[in-house]
């Protein structure tokens, strides 16, 4: 069996949250901006072109960088990941990443497919105009791409430890009850 944790970037993802991961040890898989939080992770994946376009010289670390995108991979030599379902969105796709490099047992941070009370977008605030920033509409539509997802996957444990979240087509545990019991 092999763990991993996949970091969003939805508003209730917390610093806290993320020192308990990097204490763990576990690699992590960082989405988009989330590398920010988590400079440790062992891969950043995003699956649009324009946030690559636009963040791609500003990474500073040392992480696998991948995307579904192939323009993308091509003009910024990413890794590229090959998806048969286009369909879905960065976090859908990391999590398809990750089973298709072993892990089995995974841990969601920062999907909360959801505004905060507050109408924040993103833990680290709103990306730039033109990049795409979640809307009702767009949440809405992921989760109905995680429930496909979750039907794709049979036999991988995907637990969702987001402090706040609408995702509940998987089991939601506290980050430290999710950390203790997938090993």
């Amino acid at each position: 069996m092999k763990s991993v944790i996949i970091i969003a970037s939805g508003p209730s993802l917390c610093q806290e949250d993320v020192i308990s991961c990097i204490t763990d040890g576990r690699d992590a898989i960082a989405i988009n901006s989330s590398w920010k939080i988590i400079p440790t992770c062992k891969y950043i994946y995003s699956g649009d072109f324009n946030w690559w376009h636009h963040y791609y010289h500003t990474i500073n670390v040392g992480a696998n960088l991948w995307t579904s995108s192939k323009v993308a991979s091509r003009l910024y030599s990413i890794n590229h990941h090959r998806l048969r379902c286009r369909s879905f969105n960065s976090g859908a796709k990391a999590i398809l990443f990750a089973v298709e490099r072993g892990y089995d047992h995974i841990i969601l941070l920062g999907f909360d497919c959801a505004l905060s009370e507050s109408g924040r977008t993103h833990w680290h605030g709103d990306h730039p105009s033109g990049l795409g920033n979640p809307s009702l509409d767009k949440m809405y539509n992921w989760l109905k791409q995680f429930e496909l997802l979750k039907e794709l996957l049979p036999g991988v444990e995907i637990i969702n430890s987001s402090r706040k979240t609408a995702l509940n087509v998987f089991p939601c545990v506290e980050l430290k009850q999710a950390l203790l019991s997938i090993r």
